[in-house]
């Protein structure tokens, strides 16, 4: 277990089932253990995990989560965030203002239900958008099979007026 509360603090452990937790400005939570949690909250944070069902997640602005093991969870809430996953069978899941879902393992799944949300994935993933107003009324919610030919690989997506547009 690491924690930490200040500016600019750094959390880090490596045994299994390890947990690292900050709350502080540009704060850095990461683990390398299976099972193993980083979570931060602080602006532009950053929450890394590497080990089999891990999970990272952030709340700030601009924060990023990534995991790389099976089966892991990479969570953001802040606007303009990333969450990202390599592992097979993994989600990433982001409901900030202009956030941003990518999947690069086997079987796994991009969910993104902030307002301008992107999400992008390899082939035989899974992408779910939501469309919402200048309010947060959601629009629409879709999901798409990345196939390759209609939705294409290691792009990003977003819907604008119900229909799939790709991210330039």
């Amino acid at each position: 277990l690491a924690a930490t509360s200040g500016d600019e603090s750094t959390a880090a452990t490596s045994g299994y089932r390890s947990t690292a937790a900050t709350s502080g400005y540009r704060s850095t939570a990461a683990t390398s253990g299976n099972e193993s949690t980083a979570a931060t909250s602080g602006y532009r944070s950053t929450a890394a995990t590497s080990g089999y069902r891990s999970t990272a997640a952030t709340s700030g602005y601009e924060s990023t989560a990534a995991t790389s093991g099976d089966e892991s969870t990479a969570a953001t809430s802040g606007d303009e965030s990333t969450a990202a996953t390599s592992g097979e069978m993994s989600t990433a899941a982001t409901s900030g203002y202009r956030s941003t879902a990518i999947v690069e393992g086997n079987n796994s799944i991009a969910i993104s239900t902030g307002r301008d949300g992107r999400a992008r994935g390899i082939k035989g993933c899974w992408i779910v958008l939501t469309e919402r107003d200048d309010y947060g009324t959601i629009l629409s919610v879709q999901s798409f099979k990345v196939d390759g030919v209609k939705v294409k690989e290691n792009t990003l997506y977003t819907l604008q007026n119900g229909e799939l547009e790709e991210v330039e």
